[in-house]
Parts: structure tokens; C-alpha cells; sequence
């Protein structure tokens, strides 16, 4: 879990690059936490091959997910609107 933190804190700042657009690596995150989602939604209704993503740590593991979308996409606008102004 902690190395799953830390990896999304640091993993946004790759979309800080000045003067680049980098929504397609911002939006190649996205599906991995749609299969997350996925997988703890069939786990929780009880699909038992899928059991094992019921619990406490995928769920945190999609939240650190959400939060990692919403700061890559906050840090590739901002760095687009600086970069555009200062042009």
C-alpha cells in the first residue's frame, strides 16, 4: 500500500513537462482503474474466482487511483495554460 502511495504521488509529475500535451499518457491511467473498479465490483457481488479483490486494499487501491487521475489531469492542464501563456 505505501509503495502504491508513493507511486501515485510521484506518477503526475511526469505530466509536467513544459510546453507538452500529455493527455494520451494521462489517459492510458485511466484504464487500468476502470479494471480495478471492475474487478471489486464483481468481487464484492460475489463472483468467487474474483473474491480475492473484495477487500479493504483494492478499494484503497482505487481511491489512490481516482486521486491519481484527477491530480494527472489538473498538473497536464496547468502546464498547458503556462505554457500557452507564456507564449
Amino acid at each position: 500500500m505505501l509503495a502504491a502511495g508513493k507511486v501515485a504521488i510521484v506518477d503526475p509529475f511526469n505530466m509536467s513537462r513544459s510546453g507538452e500535451n500529455r493527455i494520451n499518457a494521462v489517459l492510458r491511467i485511466v484504464p487500468l482503474a476502470v479494471v480495478r473498479n471492475v474487478l471489486f465490483a464483481l468481487g464484492s457481488n460475489g463472483f468467487a474466482c474474483l473474491g480475492i479483490f473484495a477487500n479493504t486494499e483494492v478499494f484503497m487501491l482505487l481511491l489512490v487511483d481516482a486521486a491519481q487521475n484527477a491530480v494527472a489531469f489538473q498538473i497536464n492542464a496547468a502546464t498547458l495554460m503556462r505554457s500557452n501563456s507564456n507564449a
